[in-house]
């Protein structure tokens, strides 16, 4: 089976593909099809897509998402081999770590590919109750003074350099400052609206002014904070995946993240 570099003429066909429970997958496709820092991989069968999957680079770490296998061809090692054919292009000597997040679906192949178990996100939905609350006075749009703090908080959050992704939405972040330091940052624009605080009032303030435009949070596991704050509200689990690793161990801390970035990248 052919592995080549997945084209925009592939974006339809990458659309027929999707996962019910997945969105805007082709659009994924289209990000990692024009950025330098992203290879994406397909395997072809007669000229139709069979599986396919994307490596994005950060600074010192990498990540693999979007992995799809046409149900056709699932269970004859497809899988395996697509994100097998990702992972043999991350040099060891520079990526120290490559992460991904599975479904149950996907969580026996990469095990099996040597991939460990770091953590499990839990996603909520809201009841039809609206979140109604005044934006905290602390709340304010991010300056460009700021960019330095948000870098410094994402790294403690996650343990990886990423500052080339944090910036193509950088500008319009909400930011928490408490006696003029940033103590937490939202995102509302990039992925998932992710939230990362190092102060429990900073990420339930974020958090809240989140939940008014969102209608689905997801938080790691082991932030009880976050937690209470969804269930508070009446947001209930509905589903669950694991954070996995191959390689390093990072030095994270998933009780600072309030939301997270996305599957592509944390």
């Amino acid at each position: 089976m052919p592995i080549e570099r997945v084209v925009l003429e592939d974006l339809p066909e990458i659309d027929r593909l999707q996962p019910s429970d997945w969105k805007g997958v082709a659009e994924h496709y289209r990000y990692y099809i024009t950025h330098d820092n992203c290879v994406p991989l397909k395997i072809t069968v007669d000229g139709s897509i069979k599986a396919l999957g994307a490596l994005i680079y950060h600074q010192d770490s990498a990540w693999l998402a979007h992995i799809i296998v046409d149900p056709a061809f699932r269970g004859h090692g497809t899988g395996s081999t697509i994100t097998q054919s990702l992972i043999d292009l991350v040099d060891p000597d520079f990526f120290s770590s490559i992460f991904l997040m599975s479904t149950e679906l996907g969580y026996p192949i990469y095990k099996k590919l040597g991939f460990e178990e770091d953590a499990k996100q839990f996603f909520y939905l809201p009841d039809k109750q609206p979140i109604v609350s005044n934006r905290h006075p602390n709340i304010t749009t991010i300056q460009a003074e700021d960019y330095p703090r948000v870098f410094e908080l994402d790294y403690l959050a996650y343990g990886e350099s990423r500052t080339y992704r944090l910036l193509q939405n950088i500008e319009t972040s909400l930011v928490f400052k408490n006696a003029g330091l940033v103590q937490g940052f939202y995102m509302p624009n990039l992925l998932e609206g992710p939230i990362v605080s190092v102060l429990p009032e900073a990420g339930k303030a974020l958090m809240l002014e989140r939940m008014k435009q969102q209608s689905i949070a997801i938080i790691p596991d082991t932030n009880l904070e976050a937690a209470g704050i969804l269930e508070t509200c009446n947001w209930k689990v509905f589903r669950s995946a694991r954070r996995m690793r191959l390689g390093a161990r990072r030095a994270w801390n998933p009780q600072l993240i309030y939301n997270r970035f996305s599957g592509q990248i944390g």
